[in-house]
């Protein structure tokens, strides 16, 4: 089995990826995503074979990988939060953590700002698309529309994409931490958090999931999950249970087709899963 093929197993069938790890010689496994649960439990066989890699369409191949830097000696569960993380710049990509106005933020795994990259890698402009390419390139640097934080190591974490921050009330939520929230629920096969009008808040977040085969959950169940780890202004004021999501042809779920669909306001209460 090639390369390819474990990267497919990492990100689709996270639970053979112990049975490949053990079957295998230490390499590098790949995966263009941070894969948090997948870091925890009994995997230490197959850790030692994972490497997150970072990039997008306007970068090849990639921006910046997960590995511990050999200045560090992570333990327990650093070990997992890790390599869970974005990354920092590999040799020949420059990364910075940038506010609105181009300038650096704070070092201290807090503050979020967007990432902008520059390299032999990053693209030279979109396609006959000459005032597209001056936004994303402006300065010399890609804006990558990716909104991140960076430590004091230099490992950057994404939150968010900044088309999909829910800002209630002068908040912002990320809705990737919803969704992540939301995905650890034992009854929860995949979610979509998106905004939706409200007359209060402006808006507020909406969760959109689908459940597993033969098992149930509520609404307010959802909820209170989510208030059992979050602060209550970043949980769903609603969820709806679905039975599938739109998605592209690599898998990502298209938000913006969701945004239009709900971009009504609700004031009704949405079924439970048992009754959808």
């Amino acid at each position: 089995m090639n390369l390819l093929r474990y990267a497919a197993a990492v990100i689709l069938f996270p639970p053979l990826v112990p049975a490949f790890a053990q079957t295998v010689e230490p390499l590098k496994l790949i995966a263009t995503i941070p894969l948090p649960d997948l870091h925890e439990g009994d995997f230490d066989h197959w850790l030692r074979m994972f490497l997150g890699l970072r990039s997008d369409a306007e970068t090849a191949p990639a921006l910046a990988l997960s590995a511990m830097k050999s200045e560090l000696n992570w333990k327990g569960e650093e070990r997992y939060t890790g390599r869970a993380m974005t990354g920092y710049a590999i040799p020949g990509v420059e990364l910075r953590v940038v506010d609105g106005n181009d300038n650096d933020v704070p070092q201290d795994g807090k503050a979020a700002g967007e990432i902008i990259a520059r390299g032999d890698g990053v693209m030279q402009g979109y396609w006959r698309q000459p005032e597209a390419s001056a936004e994303a390139l402006r300065g010399g640097w890609l804006h990558t529309e990716d909104l991140a934080t960076i430590d004091e190591s230099g490992y950057l974490l994404i939150v968010d994409r900044k088309k999909d921050v829910i800002v209630s009330g002068g908040e912002n939520i990320s809705s990737l931490e919803l969704e992540k929230t939301i995905s650890s629920h034992p009854a929860v096969l995949e979610v979509g958090v998106i905004p939706v009008p409200d007359e209060r808040w402006g808006e507020v977040p909406k969760a959109l999931v689908l459940v597993k085969s033969n098992m149930t959950v509520t609404e307010r169940e959802i909820i209170e999950f989510c208030r059992s780890k979050l602060a209550h202004y970043k949980c769903p004021r609603s969820v709806e249970f679905v039975v599938s999501l739109p998605k592209t042809a690599t898998g990502k779920i298209l938000k913006k087709e969701l945004r239009k669909k709900y971009a009504v306001s609700e004031n009704t209460i949405c079924r439970d899963s048992s009754s959808s």
